[in-house]
């Protein structure tokens, strides 16, 4: 069987509140939704009936099955580390790219500058430090910005 999002939550380290139960906040502290749909019918699940799944998405216990679904948090860490890993190989060939047709379209860059930003941004994405920031804007002392 599949594990929820409430046992994700407890291996998270939820604590119960003063009422002994627990609140949205502290699934949205720990990342994880309290309520959420099934990609699968569109029932509306709280954490006890959530099923996390290896599509992105939450399922319901009808619609969740064992390809797709985690039996362990550990399971689930270990998928989302693989994710990630391909996450950085998909972003660093982007960059490489983007960085081989720069002089194209930004030529008040040198060859120079383009280099040392595409190190750092390819440092960045190594280090799992990008930021929505770093991708989109290049603002320097001379004022030059890519925006």
């Amino acid at each position: 069987m599949s594990i929820t999002i409430m046992e994700v939550a407890q291996a998270k380290g939820i604590k119960e509140d003063k009422h002994g139960g627990y609140n949205a906040q502290q699934f949205f502290d720990l990342g994880l939704p309290f309520f959420a749909g099934c990609q699968g019918c569109g029932a509306t699940l709280g954490p006890d009936g959530a099923y996390p799944s290896k599509t992105g998405y939450i399922r319901c216990k009808g619609c969740i099955c064992d390809e797709i679904g985690f039996k362990t948090y550990a399971d689930m860490q270990a998928w989302e580390k693989q994710i990630a890993e391909k996450e950085k190989i998909r972003l660093s060939a982007m960059t490489e790219e983007w960085f081989e047709n720069m002089p194209n379209w930004a030529p008040q860059r040198t060859a120079e500058e383009i280099a040392a930003r595409k190190a750092v941004i390819l440092q960045r994405i190594a280090d799992g430090t990008i930021t929505f920031e770093d991708q989109v804007t290049w603002d320097d002392e001379k004022g030059n910005s890519n925006e």
